[in-house]
């Protein structure tokens, strides 16, 4: 008993670790953004209408996921350096330290218990059991460890056509490999869950918000009736898959942003941090698959809004998407010498004049995936 009880804590403290960091990335960049791109220093204790801590690990892992592909243009990623560069992205965190007054009341209140004990402890229990995904083994681990092994390399897509499918993922689970055991890759997807069950008690919770409330208790609901439903559930609720897939990853976050859209466009309102982090995110939707694209739909309403309703000009919008154009460029770039595409396997996107194309090649994956 005391042995399954160390294991248990060792598991939490291994979870509560990686999540804090990318959750601390993620508060350094806002700060950055505060700082630098907004040019004022409010205290955010909210982002998207919602408890900001609930936030930041997402924006940390765009961040660092974002950051690990410019990083591959030239080092491999099992590199020290990319170790280095993550520490030195947690540094604005130390540089808003404060002298701290603890109140274990105020710690240790009704919501943290459930957004950092109640809900990652549940989700854990997910470990005990937990397998590799078919496609981890067919290609998934494979293009991490030659991420993990090697700088970005020219027509990586002619190593094996899977490599093509390159998602952001990839490069954010190619660190993760930690020890002899690679339970942290199964972390990743665990985040993930841990951020949209946190958004849903927050907004149950506290939320003044009454389509981001409403919302919420039909996904609480849906939850519900979908785990104790026909055949027994599964029936389109979102899920802990099996290790080295990202579909999870897109779910939660198509789920989020598209409620979260829907009420901006609803309103006819935004402000500037909102909409430099919703594009960051929903970019990184698409970064993780490619599929998730049709985000954009929504996406492009809310924007068509913020110029006709909110006086957003259009040298405004501009200078507010600077870091989403910095990713789109590394990540096209990115695409353009792995693949030969601009969008893989997009075949009109392509350019036939690289060396590193095969001719046709494209074609084929394209009709295969299509199918």
């Amino acid at each position: 008993m005391i042995d399954l009880l160390i294991f248990a804590l060792t598991l939490f403290s291994k979870y509560i670790l990686m999540f804090s960091l990318f959750l601390l990335i993620g508060r350094s960049f806002v700060m950055f953004v505060d700082n630098y791109l907004l040019k004022h220093t409010p205290k955010r204790d909210v982002i998207l209408g919602t408890r900001a801590e609930i936030i930041y690990p997402l924006i940390g892992l765009a961040i660092t996921g974002n950051l690990l592909i410019f990083l591959n243009y030239f080092v491999e990623l099992k590199n020290p350096i990319i170790y280095f560069f993550l520490v030195i992205a947690l540094v604005p965190n130390l540089l808003s330290l404060r002298v701290l007054t603890l109140n274990i009341a105020n710690i240790l209140n009704t919501q943290n218990i459930f957004l950092y004990l109640i809900i990652p402890g549940i989700l854990l229990i997910s470990s005990s059991d937990i397998n590799f995904h078919y496609d981890a083994a067919y290609y998934h681990l494979n293009h991490q460890n030659w991420l993990r092994e090697s700088n970005l390399i020219v027509g990586t897509v002619n190593i094996f056509w899977p490599f093509g499918m390159s998602s952001i993922f990839e490069y954010l689970s190619s660190i993760l490999w930690v020890g002899e055991s690679l339970i942290y890759l199964h972390f990743l997807n665990i985040t993930f869950i841990h951020v949209f069950f946190s958004f849903i008690f927050y907004h149950l919770h506290n939320s003044e918000n009454r389509n981001l409330k409403n919302a919420s208790w039909f996904l609480l609901l849906f939850s519900v009736l979908d785990n104790f439903g026909i055949s027994g559930g599964r029936n389109g609720f979102i899920y802990i898959q099996e290790i080295g897939k990202q579909d999870t990853a897109v779910a939660t976050l198509f789920c989020l942003l598209s409620i979260l859209l829907l009420d901006k466009i609803q309103k006819k309102n935004s402000n500037k941090p909102d909409f430099v982090y919703l594009s960051i995110l929903v970019f990184f939707i698409f970064e993780i698959k490619v599929s998730g694209v049709i985000i954009f739909v929504l996406y492009f309403i809310y924007l068509y809004g913020l110029i006709v309703n909110s006086n957003f000009k259009i040298k405004h919008i501009l200078y507010l998407q600077l870091p989403t154009i910095f990713f789109g460029l590394i990540w096209s770039i990115k695409s353009i010498l792995t693949t030969g595409c601009l969008i893989f396997p997009l075949s009109f996107t392509c350019n036939e004049n690289f060396w590193w194309y095969e001719q046709g090649s494209t074609e084929r994956v394209e009709e295969y995936t299509t199918a």
